[in-house]
């Protein structure tokens, strides 16, 4: 089968008008410059989206000429005066101006200011509320804000790695190429990106990847997307941009040129560009606008569908070898929990992965330690609620329970709650999966660990008897991941979490009998 034989592309072909269509569906990507710096220049921009947080209405969305004053009204107030992130040809170009003429001065500089606010919206730092308005994201905004320099690209990795182009504001908002309101679908473009080049036996150029992954086509899942790609990309003779442009203009019977700034390369290219300046990709020195595979993205392909949970896991504990405190950790990981709620809808067995990777990294741990991912999607698993709050009370000896609350907010802006371990991590040796975790507010994770034991076992057996805690899952530490311990199993029964039946049970399964 050659080009001119695939029949995705037939609509496409011969006409003008086939020309047009094909080239308006390429996803038109913001662009203040084409510079090799835009992922770090974006990255330490978002100081300048931090400072007027304190300034704004958070229930008032604001428009891109309303943002301008509140930036220039914290640059007076000298809000960037001690940030290492300050960039003084962004306050020269962008701040620079008198309050009164406003208008005339977007007039101006408008276009370049939305190119930068679009990449503030394409990774989630801003949220669309309307056409022209917009609130700030606190939580993403506050984690770039949070690390240093020299970790900035890292933060940039991770949202490119969670873009789901199905589910961005910005690929919402385009002119043309977005897909139908009434139309679902996941679409982790990095991703199938990555699959792509590493799949192919040869350097792939911008030209091929804009075409074949820079627009929907009517097709709005990842594998039907990739599914097409492979077929196209194999036709290709060639991995140089030219030849293969007219090899493709061939198969088409297309006999026009392109428009300024018509080039799917050069509408899509910002995203290549991010790709390559983060380490997903690098250029083949050997021929111009192409481009392979990292070895670090090919050691995120291995796992699958789990690559950002890899990506994330490993820059998580990079932060904490560096001795970075537990709050931009947590700052860090709170910014991505909407990427990780997508995954656990798209993953049939997302839980059951997270749980598996935590043990395997356990394991071959030298020491034990609690794995911040795993404490993270249990949050999330729960819906930022305590299961189960604790309440001293004069009326009754044991106390007060409520289920499912929802507790004060923290820092960003998430319900607080704190994981506790049925089978505690490092007394009793449990297993770090999510599974062996509960959410609950502080009193009652200190009434765990500190209360008697008689009332440890009251407060078990209150959870078992209103289903907050049942035994299926230690029948799933036992059978899906072989974590329960004969000694296990004796400490669950002591703590009255299991009944005599259930512990018999689980000895049967926990030997194989």
């Amino acid at each position: 089968m050659k080009l001119s034989d695939i029949k995705e592309l037939d609509p496409y072909r011969d006409t003008k008008d086939g020309f047009t269509l094909f080239h308006n569906e390429i996803f038109n990507l913001p662009r203040d410059t084409f510079s090799d710096k835009n992922a770090n220049t974006f990255a330490r921009n978002s100081i300048y989206l931090s400072s007027v947080i304190h300034l704004l209405d958070p229930s008032k969305p604001v428009t891109n000429k309303e943002l301008l004053l509140k930036m220039r009204e914290a640059n007076l107030e000298g809000k960037y005066n001690d940030s290492s992130f300050r960039d003084k040809n962004f306050e020269n170009t962008y701040l620079n101006f008198c309050p009164n003429n406003i208008d005339n001065f977007y007039d101006k500089i408008g276009r370049n200011f939305r190119h930068i606010m679009e990449f503030n919206e394409l990774f989630s730092l801003i949220l669309k509320k309307s056409k022209h308005s917009f609130v700030i994201n606190e939580s993403k905004v506050k984690s770039y804000n949070k690390l240093s320099d020299n970790n900035l690209l890292e933060q940039v990795r991770s949202e490119l790695l969670g873009l789901d182009f199905m589910n961005n504001d910005l690929i919402k908002g385009l002119r043309t190429g977005h897909a139908p309101s009434n139309k679902t679908g996941f679409y982790p473009i990095v991703h199938a990106i990555l699959s792509y080049i590493n799949s192919m036996n040869r350097s792939v150029s911008d030209f091929e990847i804009a075409i074949l992954f820079g627009r929907f086509g009517g097709l709005y899942e990842e594998s039907s997307i990739l599914s097409r790609a492979l077929k196209i990309g194999h036709k290709f003779y060639s991995s140089n941009r030219e030849e293969q442009k007219n090899e493709f203009f061939r198969a088409m019977n297309w006999n026009f040129n392109y428009k300024s700034s018509q080039q799917p390369w050069f509408k899509f290219g910002q995203l290549i560009n991010l790709l390559t300046e983060t380490g997903l990709i690098e250029k083949d020195v050997s021929n111009d606008h192409a481009y392979r595979v990292t070895r670090y993205a090919m050691d995120l392909l291995k796992d699958d569908n789990m690559y950002f949970i890899t990506d994330l896991s490993s820059f998580t504990e990079r932060l904490a070898n560096e001795a970075v405190s537990d709050s931009v950790i947590n700052t860090y990981l709170s910014s991505h929990r909407i990427e990780i709620e997508n995954l656990n809808k798209k993953i049939p067995d997302f839980k059951y992965q997270i749980s598996l990777r935590s043990l395997k990294k356990e394991r071959n741990a030298i020491k034990r330690s609690r794995n911040r991912v795993t404490a993270l999607v249990s949050k999330i698993l729960n819906s930022n609620k305590a299961a189960v709050s604790w309440y001293p009370s004069e009326a009754n000896h044991f106390g007060k329970t409520i289920y499912n609350k929802e507790l004060f907010q923290d820092e960003n802006g998430i319900g607080y709650t704190e994981g506790h371990h049925l089978l505690e991590l490092n007394p009793e040796k449990g297993p770090d999966i999510l599974e062996n975790l509960i959410q609950v507010d502080p009193n009652t994770h200190m009434f765990f660990h500190h209360a008697s034991k008689r009332l440890v076992r009251e407060m078990y057996a209150l959870l078992r008897r209103d289903g907050i805690i049942d035994v299926n899952r230690f029948y799933d530490m036992t059978n899906k991941y072989h974590a329960l311990s004969m000694q296990h199993i004796r400490i669950l029964l002591d703590k009255q979490v299991i009944y005599a039946d259930e512990a018999e049970k689980l000895k049967r399964l926990v030997s194989g009998c």
